[in-house]
Formats: C-alpha cells, sequence, structure tokens
C-alpha cells in the first residue's frame, strides 16, 4: 500500500479528478458527508456492505451515518465525529425562572440572555466543538 498525504485543497481536487474520471489512482480515501451522498448517488463509491461484526454501526452518531449514506445505504464509515453541544448552570436558569429546553436553538440561547440582563446572577455558557471550546458569558 502507498499511503499519500496531501494538503486538504490539493486532496479534494485529486481525489475529485480521480473518482469522476474513474483513473483508479485511489483504492481508499478520505472524503467526508459532502462528497460520499453526492458520489454514492452516481455510483462512484461501492456500498459499505458486509462489515465484520465487531464493528457496531449503532456506536457511530446516527447523524454521521445519515450524512456519509444516499437512500439509507451508507458509502463511507467516518473515523471521528465532532458534535457540539452547550453548557448551562441550570441553578442560575432556575433562579432567573428559566427553562433550557432538550434541543435549544441559538436564538432561544440569545433569547435567555436578553431575559436575564438585569438579574443579579451571572453565568456562563459554553459551546464545545470537536476539541475547541468556545465560551460566552452573559450577565443573568
Amino acid at each position: 500500500m502507498k499511503w499519500v498525504i496531501l494538503e486538504e485543497n490539493v486532496l479534494r481536487q485529486r481525489v475529485t479528478t480521480d473518482i469522476t474520471t474513474n483513473s483508479g489512482q485511489f483504492d481508499v480515501m478520505a472524503i467526508g458527508t459532502y462528497e460520499a451522498p453526492q458520489w454514492g448517488k452516481r455510483g462512484w463509491l461501492a456500498p459499505m456492505t458486509n462489515l465484520p461484526a465487531s464493528y457496531d454501526l449503532d456506536d457511530v452518531v446516527k447523524t454521521a451515518r445519515d450524512g456519509l449514506s444516499y437512500n439509507g445505504q451508507l458509502y463511507a464509515l467516518p473515523f471521528y465525529v465532532e458534535s457540539s453541544m452547550t453548557y448551562y448552570r441550570k441553578d442560575l436558569f432556575d433562579a432567573a425562572g428559566l427553562k433550557m429546553p432538550d434541543q435549544p436553538t441559538y436564538d432561544q440561547i440569545k433569547q435567555f440572555a436578553d431575559k436575564s440582563r438585569n438579574s443579579t446572577a451571572s453565568a456562563c455558557v459554553a459551546k464545545r466543538v470537536g476539541a475547541r471550546t468556545r465560551r460566552s458569558s452573559r450577565r443573568l
């Protein structure tokens, strides 16, 4: 096996050219949720079937499986998955009479901050994306 490492933009160009021209330069490639469903639809990728019993697809986040599929057929396997989460201080929300929904929108989070701006309590809402954490503080 020959392992080829390329810059992101070069990789995307070379892999796209390879697969669209059926030149067969690459047998295995790293692609994402942008390419997998489009290329699967066009028949440029082999479906991911006959996976070993030790590979439990239910362990893969559903949105990742869906993003790598077309018409319910999986065309790629993730080697990592990123997600984002919102953290908040429940005790401070309770004190301010606020209730965080199970799946809040960013508009709702902003509304919580706006509604509670004059309160004497303070809180920090943190959003976790992959390996990075972004924090924004608002006075509650």
